[in-house]
């Protein structure tokens, strides 16, 4: 019988959504990673065209208890394992990142986060993404996630203008989760080449 093929989650906790840096990163992660895993994407910010009933979102909470959409709490719970992506703030993560945080907290400890492990990674112009990184993957570690050796990365749009950094970047940000799968005896996908990353030139925040 063939092995379960893992579910992944990529967050993309971007204000950018999906027109900025950190979703060129998790869709070329995404190739990457389906190749071997399930990958399932969602996006925190809601898309500009959006039109959101006050009432039905009032309602969703209560009914769950939190304030998180019954689709992301679903796509959680399905996952083994996550990829999170945020800009840098002000040294800090996104505001769409920091409310989701807020309302995952009822659910700390909890099988929607134990063991599983979490990569990150984190986009900046060239300076405070390394804070946000460590103090992410700390949140992380304390919701019940594990965090795997390397499992973090800051892009900086500075560190984009070196070629060779711009096609190994990739590789380096998913090699430890790969690691941790082959050590609990799943397979994983196996990393080829990566495609070249073609930044969005945003200003002010890098997201």
């Amino acid at each position: 019988m063939p092995a379960r093929r893992p579910r992944l989650l990529l967050l993309n906790a971007s204000l950018a959504g999906d027109t900025g840096n950190t979703a060129v990163l998790l869709t070329r992660a995404r190739r990457l990673l389906a190749r071997r895993a399930t990958v399932e994407s969602l996006t925190l910010a809601p898309r500009p065209d959006a039109v959101i009933s006050q009432p039905s979102a009032l309602n969703a909470r209560l009914r769950l208890g939190t304030g998180l959409s019954p689709q992301l709490l679903a796509a959680l719970s399905r996952a083994d394992g996550l990829l999170i992506g945020t800009g840098t703030h002000w040294d800090s993560w996104s505001s769409v990142l920091q409310k989701f945080l807020e309302d995952v907290t009822p659910t700390e400890g909890t099988a929607l986060w134990l063991g599983k492990p979490a990569v990150v990674v984190v986009s900046e112009h060239s300076t405070g993404g390394k804070g946000v990184l460590s103090r992410l993957q700390g949140v992380l570690v304390t919701l019940g996630c594990a965090i795997p050796p390397m499992s973090g990365l800051v892009l900086s749009r500075a560190a984009l203008l070196n070629p060779a950094l711009r096609e190994a970047v990739l590789v380096e940000l998913i090699h430890s989760e790969i690691e941790f799968h082959i050590s609990q005896g799943r397979e994983f996908p196996i990393l080829g080449g990566v495609e070249s990353l073609k930044p969005v030139e945003h200003h002010g925040a890098t997201d």
